[in-house]
């Protein structure tokens, strides 16, 4: 009785660090689209926004691009996090550096506003620039093409 007892623990705590290890195993673009979903749940009010930030945050930590927009964006409009353009900014520039188009043109608008960062107009031109190239409208419309 005792080794069944055994058994039938030791089969436990497997199917446990099994599931911790599925858990842990989430690729940046799992935990990338749970927070999608989370967003348009209810248009991400209250809980879900945060709860949204959260995975969001965890998808751009392990350096998803478009995590990392949404991100800077949470922190821009203070979307269930508490606003700060200074975080924001850092976000976006990461997803920039990768080649993210909407990122270029977030950065551009923060360094032409001079939030989160000092205002500098060349640096706004180099990245609206940067995304018009890749066909950004809004960039394209800040640099008068």
């Amino acid at each position: 009785m005792k080794k069944i007892l055994s058994v039938v623990a030791l089969c436990v705590m497997l199917a446990q660090c099994a599931a911790v290890t599925m858990a842990q195993s989430k690729s940046a673009e799992d935990i990338y689209n749970e927070a999608k979903i989370l967003f348009n749940k209810g248009n991400a009010i209250g809980n879900d926004a945060q709860k949204a930030a959260e995975l969001f945050r965890q998808a751009a930590e392990m350096g998803h691009a478009n995590a990392q927009n949404c991100v800077g964006l949470y922190y821009y409009q203070g979307k269930g996090v508490e606003q700060d353009y200074n975080i924001a900014f850092q976000w976006f520039a990461k997803a920039a550096e990768q080649g993210h188009v909407d990122a270029q043109n977030n950065l551009g608008v923060c360094y032409e506003r001079g939030e989160g960062v000092k205002q500098n107009y060349v640096k706004a031109a180099y990245w609206y620039t940067k995304a018009a190239e890749q066909g950004h409208a809004l960039a394209k419309d800040r640099l008068g093409m």
